[in-house]
C-alpha cells in the first residue's frame, strides 16, 4: 500500500509474528523499543495509493457536515462486541435546503471477533431481509450486492460463501475477499479460555480483544497492539503468576511487562473475578485455532474443469448462471440455484462424487436436487456430454481464479471503490451526487470493520408508495462520514431502495436502524452480517 507507517514494538517480539503486512501498531509508552512490524487485520491487496487524487480536489462534490454537527447522535452496544448508533441531522442540513432529513445508522466491531459472513437465499431468489439477518445469526446486517431487480434476481458479482464458489457469472467480476487467517495476540484473539486458580475455573471471553459482552471476562498482556479497550467493573492483575490487586474498577491499562496479565469483567462476570485474591496463584489458558480476517479486492473468475476417465477436460465457464449462452464451455449448476438451469445442447447430472445418474443429449432444464450437480454442455462440447453414460465417472472441479493464491473464506461484490488508504475517491457524478439512500462497508488498519447506511431516518408522508426511499446523502458524503468515524477502506454496497440494517436485540429480535421499523423493506438476494466468532 502506497501509505506504508513503522511504529515501535517490544523486542522481545517472536519471530513467526511478524507478517510483512501494510500496517503496523502503538505499544505501550515507557517500554524499550525497536522497529519492527506488527501484523493487523489489514487489506492485503497491495493497492498502490500514492498516486490517487481525492475526488473532490477534481470535482465539485457535495460538502459533508461534520459528524459534530448533527442534531441528534446516539450509541449503543451490540450482542457480543461492538456498536451500533444513529447520527441526524434537521431537514436541509446536508443536502443544500432540500426537504429531507438525514440520518447516518452505523453498526461497528473488530474483525478479530467476528466473521463477516455473506447470506443470502437460493440463487435468482429473493427474501426477506430480517430472515436473512437471522440465517446466520448476524449480530449486524445490511443488504448486500447490487442485482438485477425483477429479472433474474442475480448479484452483479462472484460469490463464495464457506469455502465454495457458489455464484460466478461468465468472465471476471469484482470483488473483496474474505480472508481467514490464524489470530495473533497483538490484534486479539477471541474463543473459550481459561482463568485457572487452584479448583476455581473463569471461562474468558479470549485475549486483548477491544470489545467484551456484557458480562464478559477478559485477559490482557504486554503483547496488545490495536487501539481501544472496553469499559470494565472489575479488575484483577497479575504478575509472575500472583495476583497483585484485585478490585473494582472502570478503566485500566494493559500490562507492559512480558509475562504479566490483567483480567477485567464487567456485569456478572465481576462476580467470578472477585474470588481471585492478592497472593492466589493462578494461570492463563489461552484460545486455540482462534481465527481473524483480512479482506482483499480483487477480480475473480472461475477457472473449473469437468474431466471424464479418459483425461479428457472442458472449461467451466459460470456458475449457477441461467442467463449464460456459450458455446464453448459448460455451465454448472449446483442445489444452490433457485428454480431451475438453463438449457444448453446436452445436460448431464451426477451426485456429488461426480458419479453420472443421467444424460440428456438435447439439453434440459433441470431442477437440481440436493446433493447432485447438473452439467449443462455449450454446442462446441456437447459431443463430450453425449458419449457419457449413467455410471462413468466425472471429476467436477469447481475452482476459481483470483490475482493472488489465497483460499477465500467467502466474498462480496466491490461495484466501486469509495476509499483506498485513506484517499476518498467516490465519484461526484450527477447520479453520485443524488440525495438518497446509500450503504457502504468500510474497514481499517486497526481491524476495525463498519456497516454504514445513509437514509431520511423518518417517515416520509410525501414517498405515497412508500418505496423510493427519499432523502439519504450523496456517496462522498457517506465515504467522508466513514473516514471521519476512522475507516481508511470503503467499498460501496446496493442502496436505494434496497438499502437496510439491522442490528441483533439482546432478546434474539432484530431492531431496524436505518429507518423505522414500520417502512417497506425490499425482498433481496444476498446480505451481508457480522457474525460472532
Amino acid at each position: 500500500m502506497g501509505t506504508k507507517k513503522l511504529r515501535t514494538a517490544v523486542a522481545t517480539l517472536t519471530l513467526f509474528a511478524l507478517l510483512p503486512l501494510a500496517a503496523c501498531a502503538k505499544v505501550p509508552d515507557n517500554v524499550e523499543q525497536t522497529t519492527v512490524e506488527i501484523p493487523l487485520p489489514s487489506d492485503i491487496d497491495g493497492m498502490d495509493s500514492s498516486k490517487l487524487v481525492p475526488t473532490d480536489d477534481k470535482a465539485n462534490c457535495r460538502k459533508a457536515p461534520a459528524l459534530k454537527t448533527a442534531a441528534k447522535h446516539k450509541e449503543s452496544e451490540m450482542v457480543g462486541a461492538g456498536v451500533y448508533g444513529t447520527y441526524d441531522w434537521a431537514a436541509g442540513k446536508t443536502n443544500g435546503g432540500q426537504i429531507w432529513k438525514t440520518r447516518l445508522a452505523y453498526a461497528k466491531t473488530n474483525l478479530a471477533q467476528i466473521q463477516l459472513t455473506p447470506t443470502y437465499t437460493q440463487i435468482g431468489n429473493v427474501g426477506t431481509q430480517v430472515k436473512l439477518a437471522k440465517k446466520v445469526d448476524s449480530i449486524a446486517y445490511v443488504n448486500g450486492d447490487f442485482f438485477h431487480l425483477r429479472q433474474t434476481n442475480l448479484v452483479y458479482s462472484a460469490m463464495v460463501e464457506q469455502n465454495k464458489l457458489v455464484y460466478s457469472p461468465k468472465g471476471e467480476t469484482e470483488i473483496v475477499g474474505v480472508v481467514e487467517e490464524p489470530a495473533n495476540e497483538h490484534t486479539g484473539v477471541q474463543g473459550p479460555s481459561t482463568i485457572k486458580s487452584g479448583k476455581t475455573k473463569i471461562a474468558a471471553q479470549g485475549l486483548n480483544l477491544i470489545y467484551l459482552g456484557t458480562d464478559g471476562v477478559g485477559v490482557y498482556n504486554e503483547l496488545k497492539t490495536t487501539e481501544g479497550l472496553p469499559a470494565v467493573d472489575w479488575v484483577v492483575k497479575v504478575s509472575g503468576g500472583i495476583v497483585t490487586s484485585s478490585k473494582a474498577a472502570t478503566e485500566f491499562k494493559v500490562p507492559t511487562v512480558a509475562g504479566d496479565l490483567v483480567f477485567v469483567a464487567r456485569g456478572l462476570g465481576k462476580d467470578q473475578l472477585k474470588v481471585l485474591r492478592e497472593g492466589d496463584q493462578v494461570e492463563y489458558i489461552k484460545p486455540k485455532n482462534a481465527k481473524t480476517t483480512r479482506f482483499i479486492r480483487t477480480g475473480i473468475e472461475t477457472s473449473g474443469t469437468v474431466t471424464n476417465s479418459k483425461g479428457d477436460a472442458v472449461k467451466i465457464v459460470a456458475v449457477n448462471d441461467r442467463t449464460v449462452r456459450t458455446k464453448a464451455g459448460v455451465v454448472l449448476f449446483t442445489a444452490e440455484l433457485y428454480p431451475k438451469t438453463s438449457a444448453l445442447s446436452a445436460t448431464v447430472i451426477t451426485d456429488s462424487t461426480g458419479l453420472v445418474t443421467d444424460v440428456f443429449k438435447a439439453g434440459r432444464s433441470i431442477n437440481v436436487a440436493t446433493g447432485t450437480n447438473v452439467l449443462q454442455f455449450g454446442a462446441d462440447v456437447a459431443a463430450f456430454a453425449r458419449a457419457l453414460k449413467v455410471g462413468d465417472k466425472l471429476k467436477v472441479d469447481n475452482s476459481y481464479k483470483i490475482k493472488k493464491d489465497i483460499k477465500l473464506f467467502a466474498s462480496f461484490g466491490n461495484r466501486e471503490n469509495a476509499m483506498i488508504n485513506g484517499v476518498i475517491i467516490a465519484k461526484c457524478t450527477p447520479s453520485h451526487e443524488d440525495i438518497r439512500p446509500r450503504n457502504v462497508i468500510g474497514w481499517n488498519e486497526n481491524g476495525d470493520v463498519w456497516f454504514a447506511t445513509t437514509t431520511m431516518g423518518v417517515r416520509n408522508s410525501a414517498d405515497v408508495f412508500n418505496r423510493f426511499r427519499l432523502g439519504g446523502s450523496t456517496v462522498h458524503q457517506l465515504t467522508t462520514w466513514l473516514k471521519e468515524m476512522g475507516a481508511t477502506q470503503a467499498v460501496m454496497l446496493d442502496g436505494g431502495g434496497s438499502t437496510t440494517m439491522y442490528i441483533k436485540k439482546p432478546n434474539g429480535d432484530y431492531l431496524r436502524n436505518d429507518l423505522p421499523a414500520s417502512e417497506w423493506v425490499r425482498n433481496v438476494p444476498q446480505g451481508l452480517g457480522m457474525v460472532l466468532r
